[in-house]
């Protein structure tokens, strides 16, 4: 959850944020990323996640995804914000 929140995944945790990343089903993935963004501004940790899988190789399709959540939660951030919602 750490990693998630800072951005940072400590060296000996790589592999295994690797492996979270690219082999975890995308419903799980929305869901931890959903959780964990409770704990944080919106966009910040989808934000954090694709810095992540940038900085480790992983897959297009993850970072794919994962560029979309972050517009997605921006633009939802927005609109909480502008309070028409």
């Amino acid at each position: 959850m750490h990693a998630l929140l800072s951005g940072k995944v400590p060296r000996n945790r790589r592999p295994h944020m690797r492996t979270l990343l690219e082999e975890t089903p995308r419903p799980l993935l929305e869901g931890l990323v959903q959780e964990v963004g409770r704990w944080a501004k919106p966009g910040k940790v989808a934000g954090n996640v694709a810095r992540i899988a940038r900085e480790l190789g992983v897959s297009d399709r993850t970072q794919e995804w994962l560029n979309g959540r972050i517009v997605a939660d921006r633009l939802n951030a927005n609109v909480i914000r502008r309070g028409a919602v």
